[in-house]
Order: C-alpha cells, then structure tokens, then sequence
C-alpha cells in the first residue's frame, strides 16, 4: 500500500528533490517546484516506486467494485 512506501519526488527541470508531499495524493494533483518554478503533476514529479504503489493502489480498489 501507498502507507509503505514514503513520498519522493524531484523536479523534472532542476533535480530538486525538496519537495512536499500534495494534501491529496492523486496522480493529477498540481505541484510546484520551490527552486526553480516549475509547475506540474504529480505523475511528472513522484518517483517510480511512489507512481507503481498508486497505481496498485488504484487497481486494487477497482477490483472491488467488480
């Protein structure tokens, strides 16, 4: 589950790795880069580990509901 793995990410243009976890972890959710301006997504910032474990996370769900 997404609780076992911690978030990291780092900025696609300037390699910040600073950055602050979004109030809601979505793959569309908007975020900043505090060094160097850059604006984005999620999906464009998090890391591979964090992208696989909320995309498991999403399968999982949907595999519920059928």
């Amino acid at each position: 589950m997404l609780k076992d793995v911690p978030f990291t990410a780092r900025c696609t243009r300037c390699g910040n790795q600073s950055l602050t976890k979004p109030d809601r972890l979505a793959l569309d959710t908007p975020m900043d880069c505090d060094i160097c301006g850059y604006s984005g997504t999620v999906v464009e910032f998090a890391d591979i580990a964090v992208l696989e474990a909320m995309l498991k996370q999403i399968s999982d769900a949907a595999g519920l509901v059928h």
